[in-house]
């Protein structure tokens, strides 16, 4: 099956993706939002930045699959199987991750926003420079004490420490007034230190964090953005907790 073939069943709405073997696929930059793959076998499969906002994963097998920068919004992950995966600067905003196997999947950077991670296997997971503060641990329907603790989230085998709240940025980057490709650079550098990157999406969003290292100081210090290699006209400087949103325009020269 095709990426464009993949897209059509997805935007049809019907269950042609139901239970799909679908092995090692290229479905990079694919959009895919509310696609319904509910127990497919997705293993290895390359899934960079593709949109899958809203998708029913349940079941679904993504081991060692590649899903850095994929949008899972809302995503059903219930019961996955994502051992292994690449899930670096993913956006898991309110998925659900409930019964999932996250196992010694790498979750650097990844956007853990209310995400619904009960009973889900944490053994050598990475979740360096995540918002897992914010991740529910328990059903806050019926606990009052829901958000994951850093202290039972070592102890559940995750690879995880306590680091001060970054500046978040997001937006869309255009070169020339156009939608800047899928997989274009995304950098920002404060001073003459890069210190945050990433690459386009779909629909030219970008979206990353800047961190704050321990023996540095970046409150009040100008950040300075480069699109495609191109620097771009907005600036910002960089204050702990914010979250910007901060569209970038270079004239592409």
């Amino acid at each position: 099956m095709t990426k464009q073939e993949v897209e059509a069943l997805a935007a049809l709405r019907v269950e042609g993706l139901v239970g799909a073997n679908l092995p090692g696929i290229d479905l990079s930059g694919a959009n895919l939002p509310a696609a319904n793959f509910y127990g497919a076998y997705l293993a290895g499969a390359d899934l960079t930045g593709v949109n899958l906002v809203g998708a029913n994963l349940q079941r679904a097998d993504l081991s060692g699959a590649d899903l850095t920068n994929a949008d899972l919004r809302f995503a059903d992950l219930n019961g996955a199987n994502l051992r292994g995966a690449n899930l670096t600067g993913a956006n898991l905003t309110k998925a659900t991750l409930s019964q999932a196997d996250l196992s010694k999947a790498d979750l650097t950077e990844a956007y853990l926003l209310t995400a619904r991670m009960f009973h889900t296997n944490l053994t050598g997971t990475n979740l360096a420079r995540t918002d897992w503060n914010n991740a529910f641990c328990r059903d806050p329907a019926v606990n009052q004490n829901f958000l994951c603790t850093l202290e039972e989230l070592k102890a559940a085998g995750a690879l995880v420490a306590l680091t001060d709240p970054p500046h978040g940025f997001s937006g869309t980057a255009l070169i020339n007034f156009d939608i800047a490709p899928f997989g274009t650079p995304v950098t920002a550098t404060i001073g003459s230190t890069e210190v945050a990157a990433t690459t386009v999406t779909t629909h030219g969003a970008y979206k990353f964090r800047i961190h704050q290292p321990p023996s540095q100081a970046y409150v009040g210090k100008e950040i300075t953005f480069k699109v495609g290699g191109f620097a771009a006209a907005a600036t910002s400087t960089w204050e702990a907790g914010k979250e910007d949103v901060l569209n970038l325009l270079t004239p592409g020269r």
